[in-house]
């Protein structure tokens, strides 16, 4: 994924946000494929499987990773990603929940740092540089093939 520069990212920005209809993603309470009353298109942003194990180990309050999960969809949803692809969806996602060590506090820290840019985020969890894909494999397991 090229980051390109902030310049191109706001003129990406500003141009999703003028388009309609906007594709939004939301998580139903007990994640099912719900459509959100009134909004076209509507999908669910769901962590990866992969994602989902770290922060289940991370968080084993019950509850506790799905509201980390929430955290997670509401940034997706305020960054307007719901036209990326899958795995810059994860990576971004894989961002908020590495930088956040366990740690809810700094989680909710992680999200506010990618929903100002999302780069920055990347960049402080390591996750900016052509070897992501081997960083998340190590920290997360291999992505699923199926």
């Amino acid at each position: 994924m090229n980051l390109g520069s902030p310049a191109e990212h706001r003129a990406t920005s500003a141009a999703r946000s003028s388009a309609a209809p906007q594709t939004l993603w939301q998580r139903s309470p007990v994640g099912s494929q719900e459509a959100r009353p009134g909004v076209q298109n509507c999908r669910v942003a769901v962590a990866s499987a992969r994602l989902r194990r770290r922060i289940e180990r991370e968080f084993r309050e019950p509850g506790a990773a799905n509201g980390v999960e929430a955290l997670l969809d509401e940034a997706v949803e305020s960054l307007r990603l719901s036209n990326w692809d899958t795995e810059d969806i994860e990576r971004i996602q894989a961002a908020i929940v590495l930088g956040g060590g366990g740690d809810l506090a700094r989680i909710k820290d992680m999200r506010n740092l990618a929903l100002e840019d999302w780069r920055d985020a990347l960049v402080a969890a390591d996750l900016a540089n052509e070897d992501w894909p081997q960083r998340l494999a190590a920290e997360l397991g291999p992505p699923s093939t199926g």
